[in-house]
């Protein structure tokens, strides 16, 4: 009978974090996409911030957790779902979203130290940034050229995230260790 006790408490346990880990993972969503539209409505239109908290909370989940299909599963309908509410297009952040997670696991290794961790991130929202550029370019969902791409919207998107990846990376460290 414990057998079976502790089967179901481990099932029960696993299926509660993955709720948890989706219901999260909804909210970051619909934080994100409004946190982006009012940084750039107060600044006036003249920069695209785009903040990244779904790619964070993915990033410093992933680095803990196992990946498995769950992973790859919640990627797609986070992906849906943003390209469906922000973009009223469905494919680049639904085929963005599985890369990153794809890249994350691939490094996972490498991100062992904070400064590793930080380089990491910018790196990967680098590839985030100029592979959903480049999709919207393709299906002409932008009029931006690749020049005002890189001056108004990627640098300051990269340093910004990354500068918030640190911030949050250090809060995650500290909630953990206690």
């Amino acid at each position: 009978m414990k057998r079976y006790e502790f089967f179901c408490c481990t099932i029960f346990y696993n299926l509660s974090n993955k709720l948890f880990i989706t219901l999260m993972g909804f909210v970051v969503l619909l934080i994100d996409g409004q946190l982006s539209d009012l940084i750039t409505t107060l600044a006036g239109r003249t920069v695209l911030l785009q903040v990244h908290l779904l790619l964070i909370f993915s990033f410093l989940l992933l680095r803990f957790l196992d990946t498995d299909f769950f992973t790859y599963l919640l990627a797609l309908v986070l992906g849906l779902i943003y390209d469906s509410y922000y973009l009223n297009f469905i494919g680049v952040a639904f085929f963005m979203l599985p890369i990153f997670v794809y890249l994350l696991k691939r490094g996972r290794s490498f991100f062992i130290t904070p400064t590793r961790s930080a380089l990491g991130f910018f790196l990967l929202i680098f590839v985030y940034e100029v592979g959903a550029y480049g999709l919207a370019y393709l299906f002409h969902l932008t009029t931006y050229n690749p020049l005002s791409f890189v001056t108004y919207q990627l640098v300051i998107t990269l340093v910004f995230n990354t500068l918030l990846f640190i911030f949050l990376d250090k809060i995650v460290h500290k909630i953990g260790s206690k």
